[in-house]
Formats: structure tokens, C-alpha cells, sequence
């Protein structure tokens, strides 16, 4: 159903995030300049555009317009499910924001470990999610809140070690929501 909502509304996604306000400096504090970011889950691409005035930018997502619209503002752009996804070895950091939240907390598990083999020695990722505890279908989407307890559990059964959590309220077309952010690293 997820797949299906977005193909529906790619572009008014698009129309309505491009200029949304994002904390990008949580992230980059742990990337060098020139690092290479995977934007997993790039919807609309406004964050692939950030990122790419200072690093090299791949980006992955299964909705074929999302991935037009990124494809100018990267160095690689992948139509591909996240849940296929599997490199070993090439990204200094990876951003998933707000794409993780359209998984099950098993299929999350897979893709943090998927992503865990994708980073260098050194990598970071970054991941948020709306706040709370709920689970299921929202106007035909599926969503999987995250708080701090849930996502302990889902990281142990992953490699990475959390190295930051921030608690923060975004503002995307006058709706503001409480999100959680957690930064990883290898």
C-alpha cells in the first residue's frame, strides 16, 4: 500500500517537502567535506541537493519519479527497494530520514545491517522517525514510530553502536510533528 500511495502522489510529496527546514549539522558534524552520502529513501531530493554542494551523493528509492527528480543532483541515483539494497564498503555516511519509518521493525533490522556493510570503517548513519510507539496504516501508508526504547532494541540486533540521539519538531507544510533522530556509527 505504501508503494502504491506514493506512486499516486509523487509529485505533490515532492511539492510538499522540497523546502522543508532540516537540522543537516547533526549529521555532517561526523563527515569529512567530500565524504560520500547514500540519501536512502530520497523522495524528493531536497536533501541530496543540500548534501551535494559538499559531498558526493548517491541516492536510492523505489518510486521512479522521486528518482528523476534526483537523478541531476547526484553522482549516482538507483531505482531500487531499499529492502534489495546491498553494497559493501562505499559510503562514508548514509541518510535515512524519515524513509525507515514505512518498515516493519524487522525489515528495519535487515536494513540497518544492510547499511552497516555499506559504510567504510568509519561511517555514520543517520536515521529519523516520527515519535511515539504506533504501528500500522495512515491514509494508505504504513508508519512505524519510533521512540528510544523500541529503537534500542531493533540496534541490538544490529552492529552499529548508537552514538547520538536528539529529540526534534519539524514543520513541513504547517504540519509539525515530534521526530526522533539517531545517529549510528560502525
Amino acid at each position: 500500500m505504501t508503494k502504491e500511495y506514493y506512486l499516486k502522489h509523487a509529485q505533490e510529496y515532492i511539492n510538499e517537502t522540497r523546502n522543508a527546514k532540516i537540522d543537516y549539522m547533526v549529521f555532517e558534524k561526523y563527515l569529512m567535506p567530500g565524504s560520500h552520502i547514500l540519501d536512502l529513501g530520497s523522495g524528493s531530493g531536497r536533501d541530496c541537493f543540500h548534501f551535494g554542494f559538499n559531498h558526493r551523493v548517491s541516492a536510492l528509492d523505489y518510486i521512479p519519479l522521486f528518482v528523476e527528480e534526483v537523478k541531476y543532483r547526484c553522482e549516482k541515483a538507483m531505482l531500487m527497494d531499499m529492502r534489495d539494497f546491498e553494497e559493501f564498503n562505499v559510503y562514508d555516511g548514509i541518510w535515512a530520514h524519515d524513509s525507515l519509518i514505512h518498515l516493519s521493525s524487522n525489515e528495519i533490522i535487515d536494513i540497518l545491517n544492510a547499511c552497516y556493510y555499506a559504510l567504510h570503517g568509519t561511517g555514520v548513519m543517520y536515521c529519523s522517525f516520527i515519535y511515539g510507539e504506533y504501528q500500522g496504516m495512515i491514509v494508505d501508508r504504513y508508519l512505524n514510530y519510533m521512540n528510544e526504547e523500541k529503537f534500542e532494541l531493533i540496534i541490538n540486533e544490529t552492529n552499529f553502536k548508537l552514538v547520538e540521539t536528539k529529540i526534534i519538531f519539524e514543520n513541513v507544510n504547517n504540519n509539525k510533528t515530534k521526530n526522533i533522530i539517531f545517529i549510528l556509527s560502525k
